[in-house]
This record gives structure tokens, C-alpha cells and sequence, in this order.
């Protein structure tokens, strides 16, 4: 009878121990993928984060450079003066058809949408591509803004009221010299559509 049983008891013991292998196999395996789940997580994360922080960096560059082309317009003196006279209205026809050329070669030259000529009063007096016709007005507290603090400035983006797009503008303010707002003559406006350049990096 004893030996009976115990030959009863071998095999529920191996069924026993294989069982066991087999569970210690599954939750093996379970730690390995959660394991490398999380690596892959991790490394995910990682690079979500690089190419996030590059775009933001490549933003912040574009930025940069505009200010600093808006730098280069207020250390230009003899243009200055130029577009100063087209402001006041008294400019011959040869300088305004300059002053023309001149914001149409800084269009060109920096792929924006338009370069704008505005008085202080918000009114535009040159369109280099026309986008809007002189007499059209501009948002003159923008324009404002870039007056009192006499640097150029970098706008929020907004949705223009005339023809519903939104822009992103460089104002560069033109100021005769003085501190007296009669000193203040107007500003160069360079309109940028962020669906050109912004929103391709976003979702790229």
C-alpha cells in the first residue's frame, strides 16, 4: 500500500512542478515585455521631446531674424529719411516709385506676403504686392505700440479683418529723431502668413 502511494504522489508532484515552470515562464515573459514596452515608451518620449525642443528652437531662430532684419531697417539713416518724406507727402514721384522698389525688393528677398508702407494714423500709403490698397487702414495700435517703444516689433498672430487671414507682422517704426509724437511718422510693415513657414514645422 505504501508503495502504491508514493507512486501515486509522483506524478501530481511533476504536474505540480511543471505547472509551476510553466507559470514562472509566463510571468517571465510578462516582466520581459513590460520591460521592453517601457523602453520603447521611454525612447519614444525621448525623441518627442528632441524634436519638440529643435522646432521650438527653430522658431525661436525665425524669430531672431526678423527682429534682426528690423534692426538692419532702423540702422538704414538715409532710407529712413526717404520714407520719411513719402510719409509727410513730400516725396517727388521718383522717391516714392523707389521707396516702392525698395519694399518690393525686401518682399521678395524675405518671402513674405507684403511689405506695407503705414502712416501713424494706421492708413497705408505703399503696398509692395498690393495685398492692401493705400487708403486701406492697418491696425493702428500695433502700429502704436511700435512707436512708443521705438524697436522693432514682433506681432502676435491675428486674423486680418479685410480679407480673414492670419498673419504674423515685423513692425519697424520710423521716428524723425525727436521724443514728441509729432516725431513719430509711421512704420514699415513686413506681413509673414505662418501657414508658410509655422504651421508645416508644427506638423511636420
Amino acid at each position: 500500500m505504501r508503495r502504491k502511494d508514493i507512486r501515486g504522489v509522483r506524478p501530481a508532484l511533476l504536474r505540480a512542478l511543471l505547472g509551476a515552470l510553466i507559470l514562472l515562464s509566463v510571468v517571465a515573459g510578462g516582466l520581459t515585455y513590460w520591460g521592453q514596452s517601457r523602453r520603447i515608451r521611454d525612447q519614444a518620449g525621448a525623441q518627442l521631446t528632441t524634436i519638440a525642443e529643435l522646432k521650438v528652437g527653430q522658431i525661436q531662430l525665425w524669430r531672431e531674424e526678423r527682429l534682426s532684419d528690423g534692426q538692419v531697417i532702423l540702422a538704414d539713416g538715409l532710407r529712413l529719411s526717404d520714407l520719411t518724406h513719402v510719409l509727410r507727402g513730400t516725396a517727388a514721384h521718383a522717391g516714392r516709385t523707389d521707396a516702392l522698389k525698395w519694399l518690393g525688393a525686401y518682399q521678395a528677398g524675405l518671402n513674405c506676403v507684403d511689405v506695407l508702407l503705414v502712416g501713424t494714423d494706421g492708413k497705408v500709403t505703399l503696398s509692395a504686392a498690393y495685398s492692401v490698397p493705400p487708403g486701406e487702414a492697418y491696425d493702428v495700435n500695433l502700429i502704436e505700440r511700435a512707436l512708443t517703444g521705438r524697436v522693432a516689433t514682433l506681432t502676435d498672430f491675428y486674423r486680418d479683418a479685410n480679407d480673414g487671414n492670419i498673419y504674423i507682422d515685423l513692425i519697424v517704426p520710423i521716428v524723425s529723431g525727436g521724443e514728441s509724437p509729432a516725431d513719430r511718422v509711421g512704420a514699415v510693415v513686413e506681413r509673414f502668413d505662418p501657414r508658410a513657414f509655422l504651421f508645416p514645422l508644427i506638423q511636420s
